[in-house]
Parts: C-alpha cells; structure tokens; sequence
C-alpha cells in the first residue's frame, strides 16, 4: 500500500449508517441493481495538469466525472480519473462541496464469482456501500 493512500480516505469516507447494505460484511452480499449516486463534476485546469503529468497513463485523462460510489453514501464523492505507471497507479478525484482533491488510491481488492467468472471491484481500496459490481447507472426516462 503506497503513502498516497493514507491521506485521509478513511475519514474522508467514515460511515455511520444503521444501513446493513454499508456493513463491511452485508457489503459482499449486496443486490445487484443498487443505484449509482448522481453526483458529477468537472476536472479544474490545475487537476488536469496535475493528472496529464503522471508518467506512462494507461488512458487519457477523464474530465467529465460522476461519483462512482452507491447511492445514498456519507463521506466524499469519488471519481476514477486516470491510470498512471502503465495502469499499476489509479488517479482519483475526491470532492465534497468545495474541497477536493487528487489521490493515488489502489483499487478496492474484492472479487465476485460469477460462473466461472470473477468480477473485480473497480472503486478505491475501503471505499463505502456496495462494490462496483453490486452498483449500476439506471437510465432516466426520456
């Protein structure tokens, strides 16, 4: 676990819900379907430049981003931004009303069979709620 990872994600995401669906153990039994929060913002000048720094990205860099955590989450938004190092780095951008920040955050490093398959959660390591695979974008109507 690298340094970047202990700059205040655990208070940033500090959950204090009666909510079994936000217990580290109902978490893995979540059901599918659970929606995504509607949160989004936009990268700043000064973000990006940080972001189009990092050596070796595996992508461009996202600037239209949407919280990818489940609905109703306490704590900070979250936004995957960009992969650096070749894609061993993950870029994330946390923002909760004015205050954000940029942060290197390896990925969360739960697994769910599926078959014979296995499905990797794709948010931050000790993120809240359910994991990626348990969240899903619902189309809005018209």
């Amino acid at each position: 676990m690298s340094d970047h990872e202990h700059v205040g994600w655990e208070s940033a995401f500090s959950v204090i819900r009666s909510d079994p669906a936000y217990s580290p153990d109902a978490m893995i039994a979540a059901p599918a379907g659970w929606p995504r929060c509607g949160a989004a913002t936009r990268l700043s000048a000064s973000e990006f430049a940080k972001l189009t720094a990092l050596p070796h990205p595996a992508d461009p860099v996202l600037h239209d981003l949407g919280c990818e955590l489940g609905s109703g989450h306490e704590g900070s938004h979250v936004a995957f931004t960009v992969s650096a190092h070749g894609g061993e780095h993950w870029w994330w951008l946390r923002w909760a009303g004015w205050l954000r920040q940029v942060v290197q955050i390896s990925p969360c490093d739960h697994r769910q069979r599926i078959g014979p398959h296995l499905d990797d959660c794709l948010l931050p390591r000790r993120h809240p709620g359910p994991h990626s695979f348990n969240i899903h974008v619902w189309a809005g109507a018209g």
